[in-house]
């Protein structure tokens, strides 16, 4: 569709899975609770943080260029903390929960002309305390 995608992960046995299912160009390995000098600078125009957990935004801040867009549609259980000064040079946080009934009609209409699916993992009832913590542990390779 024309955008370069770069997917971030915090875990290493993601990274090939990352590669092949989702069609990323590049997947940036990120440690847990990494610091802005671990990752790239100033580079990205946009990054969507689909993370529900609690998680340090400051790096992907940094990682955005001047009047780069962070938007956030996980929905952390904890606050979030920015630094003022990361949003200098016009940087914007924005979030969102859901579109509207037209909103998500255009989407899943797009998803169906570009062939674009979900990937996931039906499990049963007696798994779901291994998805969990699977999800907190961060070895989840589903949502």
């Amino acid at each position: 569709m024309g955008a370069n995608v770069t997917a971030f992960t915090s875990s290493a046995s993601k990274v090939d899975g990352i590669k092949k299912t989702l069609q990323a160009d590049e997947v940036v390995l990120v440690p847990r609770g990494g610091k802005p000098s671990d990752m790239i600078t100033a580079t990205f125009d946009i990054i969507i943080d689909t993370a529900s957990t609690e998680h340090n935004v400051e790096p992907y801040i940094h990682s955005l260029k001047p009047e780069g867009v962070f938007c956030m549609v996980g929905l952390p259980n904890q606050k979030i903390i920015i630094d003022p000064y990361d949003l200098l040079n016009n940087k914007t946080i924005a979030g969102s929960q859901i579109g509207s009934i037209a909103e998500c009609k255009e989407l899943l209409q797009f998803c169906a002309e570009h062939d674009i699916s979900s990937d996931v993992k039906i499990i049963s009832p007696q798994e779901l305390g291994s998805a969990f913590e699977a999800l907190e542990t961060g070895t989840a390779c589903n949502r």
